[in-house]
């Protein structure tokens, strides 16, 4: 009975490489369990540190910082078409269009979908408006109707310009002119 004895021997062979195979996949399978609960552990430590060394409040004041820098940059915007706009013709015919010219950048940079289109934008109108301040004289006073336009812009760019690509799309789509 060679047959059957070869058989039996085939048989007991892959018998024994089955149970090899279960040890080595239960082995596999708990060291992928404790590199997941690794993973978790270090995951937990690091926003532990994160939250305990002040990360979030460095986060926010980091966006605020940013903020007033945009509206710093704003701010000088607005004055230097003004200033551009003084030295010209018609003055408050001009500061209308400044003003308007500046609602269109509003609009461009929350109508961006991400940060890079945001930068962009500010580069546009920081550029614009250095133009517009090389031949200025002096500062025009703005109608209280022109300084309550303004003060809406700058907010709402200031708004748009901090908000994270998600906001921004979801702004972008729900907001209108002020």
């Amino acid at each position: 009975m060679v047959y059957r004895n070869d058989v039996d021997a085939l048989e007991a062979r892959l018998s024994n490489i089955q149970s090899e195979l279960d040890a080595k996949t239960r082995a596999r399978d708990e060291a992928r369990q404790l590199v997941a609960e690794a993973r978790a552990r270090a995951e937990s430590d690091r926003i532990a540190h994160d939250s305990a060394t002040g990360g979030p409040q460095r986060r926010r004041s980091k966006r605020i910082q940013i903020a007033i820098g945009a509206a710093l940059m704003i701010a000088t915007a607005v004055i230097g078409i003004a200033l551009k706009v003084r030295s010209q013709g018609s003055v408050t015919a001009r500061l209308d269009q400044t003003i308007e010219k500046f609602a269109e950048f509003t609009d461009e940079v929350c109508g961006c979908k991400d940060k890079a289109c945001v930068q962009h934008v500010s580069d546009k109108m920081t550029k614009w408006a250095s133009e517009m301040a090389k031949d200025a004289e002096q500062f025009q006073e703005m109608t209280p109707e022109q300084t309550k336009r303004v003060t809406q812009l700058g907010e709402r760019i200031s708004t748009c310009m901090t908000m994270s690509s998600d906001q921004l799309s979801r702004y972008s789509s729900q907001a209108g002119s002020p």
